[in-house]
C-alpha cells in the first residue's frame, strides 16, 4: 500500500471537483452509432487511441480480448492515455526518488500523477436502458485508472468472481457516448468524451498469462483551515488530495487505506470533502460524497456551476474554504436546498 499526498493549485481544485461531479452523468442515457464500425481491441492503449485520437470514428460494437475485470471505475476515464496525461506523468519523474527499489514521489510529483490520470472510484449498481448494471473496468494491465469503463448488466455481473483477479474475459459490447456535461461552461476542461461500454456478453477464457492483483487508487479531496506540515508537505496548503495505491481485491487493505487517509487528514485538522466508494462507504458524511453526487436531484447543472464558481471566487480572493461555507453546503445537501445556500 503506497500512500500519497498532493497540494492542488486553485484551478486544479475546480477541475478536480468538476471531474468528481461528472460521475452523476453516468446515470443518464447514452447513445451509440447504429451504422458505425466494429472493432476488436487487445489492450487499453489501443482502445483509447482510437477513441481519443480518431475522434470521427463511429463505433458500432466492439470486442475486448483477454481483459480482466475489476468492480472499480477510473476516476477520469481515458485521461491516462492523452498527451496531457503522458506529459504530466513525465513531469512527475522529475520529483521522484527510489528507496529500496520503490519509486517515491514528492508532493509536486504526486500532483502531476493526479493530472496524469491516477484515481479510482466504486459505485453501486445503476440503471442503464431499464436494466440494473454494475459500473466496472476492463483492463489489459494491472491498473484500474488506465482501463476501459464498462456497464455490465446484472445477469452477467453475477457470473464474475471479483475476488479472483486471475480470471480473463473476452468482452462484447457497444460504446455508449454520454450527454455533454456542462461543456458550454467549462469547455477548456473537457477534452475526453465521456463513455462506457455496455456489455452484451462475457466469456471466460483460459490463458497462460501471469496475473498480479489489479491496483486501485482511492482518493479524497480535503481542505484545512491551517496546516503546519508534520510529514510530507513543505508549504502551507488550503486544498489538497491524498490517495493510496492498493489491491482492488483486498477489503483489509482498503480498510487500512481508509484508516491512513483519516489519520493523515486529521493531522492537519482537515475536512474531507469527497469520498470514493458507494459499495463499502467510507467518509460518507463528506458533503460531496459519491452518495450525494449520484443522487442527481441534489445536483442539477445550475447548482454545480454555482459550486464551481464559489470555489473559484474563494481561491481568487485568497481565502480558505472555511467552515461556514462547508457547513452551508452540508446543510443544503441534507435538505435538498443547495441553491439557497450558494446564493448567500
Amino acid at each position: 500500500m503506497q500512500k500519497v499526498i498532493a497540494e492542488l493549485p486553485p484551478e486544479q481544485v475546480i477541475n478536480f471537483l468538476l471531474e468528481h461531479f461528472k460521475n452523476a452523468n453516468l446515470q443518464k442515457p447514452g447513445t451509440f452509432q447504429q451504422n458505425g464500425t466494429d472493432f476488436c481491441f487487445k489492450s487499453n492503449e489501443d482502445f483509447w487511441k482510437v477513441l481519443i485520437r480518431e475522434r470521427n470514428t463511429a463505433f458500432k460494437s466492439l470486442r475486448l480480448e483477454s481483459f480482466r475485470i475489476v468492480d472499480w471505475f477510473p476516476r477520469t476515464p481515458g485521461l491516462y492515455h492523452t498527451e496531457d496525461g503522458l506529459l504530466a506523468r513525465k513531469e512527475a519523474e522529475h520529483y521522484s526518488r527510489e528507496e529500496k527499489g520503490i519509486k517515491i514521489y514528492n508532493p509536486d510529483g504526486k500532483y502531476h500523477m493526479i493530472q496524469g490520470g491516477v484515481g479510482s472510484v466504486r459505485f453501486k449498481p445503476v440503471t442503464v436502458e431499464n436494466q440494473e448494471c454494475l459500473l466496472c473496468t476492463a483492463t489489459s494491465d494491472n491498473y484500474c485508472h488506465s482501463g476501459i469503463p464498462l456497464a455490465i448488466p446484472d445477469r452477467l455481473a453475477s457470473k464474475i468472481d471479483f475476488d479472483d483477479y486471475k480470471l480473463y474475459f473476452h468482452i462484447v459490447g457497444k460504446v455508449k457516448f454520454l450527454p455533454n456535461f456542462l461543456e458550454k461552461h467549462f469547455r477548456h476542461m473537457s477534452r475526453i468524451p465521456q463513455i462506457y461500454v455496455l456489455v452484451d456478453n462475457l466469456e471466460v477464457v483460459s490463458t497462460d498469462k501471469l496475473a498480479e492483483p489489479i491496483k486501485i487508487s482511492p482518493m479524497v479531496f480535503f481542505t484545512a483551515k491551517s496546516l503546519t506540515p508534520k510529514t510530507d508537505i513543505e508549504n502551507g496548503l488550503n486544498q489538497g488530495v491524498t490517495y493510496v495505491n492498493c489491491d482492488a481485491h483486498s477489503n483489509e487493505e482498503l480498510d487500512r487505506a481508509c484508516d491512513w487517509i483519516k489519520l493523515y487528514v486529521s493531522q492537519y485538522s482537515g475536512v474531507i470533502i469527497t469520498n470514493f466508494d458507494e459499495q463499502r462507504p467510507a467518509f460518507e458524511a463528506a458533503p460531496f460524497s459519491l452518495q450525494n453526487i449520484m443522487n442527481s436531484n441534489l445536483f442539477p447543472d445550475k447548482n454545480i456551476i454555482n459550486i464551481i464558481n464559489h470555489v473559484r471566487n474563494i481561491n481568487t480572493n485568497g481565502g480558505n474554504y472555511n467552515e461556514t461555507i462547508l457547513g452551508n453546503y452540508i446543510e443544503a445537501l441534507s435538505t435538498g436546498g443547495i441553491e439557497a445556500s450558494l446564493d448567500n
